[in-house]
C-alpha cells in the first residue's frame, strides 16, 4: 500500500515504528516514522463474528471494513 495511506490515519501520533497484523508482511517508511505488518495467519470470517459480537459503533466497523 501507498505511503500515504498510513500517514493520513499515524499523523497525530508520535511513534517511530507502528506494528500492526497483515496478511502478507510489509514496510511502509513515513514522513513520522515505519509501520511493520507482520504475517498474521487469520479467518476472515471469526473477525466479521467478532466484530458483530462487539457492538462497536458504525463509524468503527466501516474503518476495519474499508480504512480510512
Amino acid at each position: 500500500m501507498a505511503t500515504s495511506y498510513y500517514e493520513k490515519f499515524t499523523a497525530p501520533f508520535k511513534y517511530e515504528m507502528i506494528i500492526v497484523g497483515s496478511r502478507k508482511p510489509f514496510i511502509a517508511e513515513t514522513t513520522y516514522g515505519k509501520v511493520v505488518g507482520v504475517e498474521v495467519d487469520f479467518d476472515a470470517g471469526d473477525v466479521e463474528a467478532r466484530i458483530k459480537e462487539e457492538n462497536l459503533p458504525e463509524e468503527i466497523v466501516k474503518i476495519l471494513y474499508h480504512g480510512i
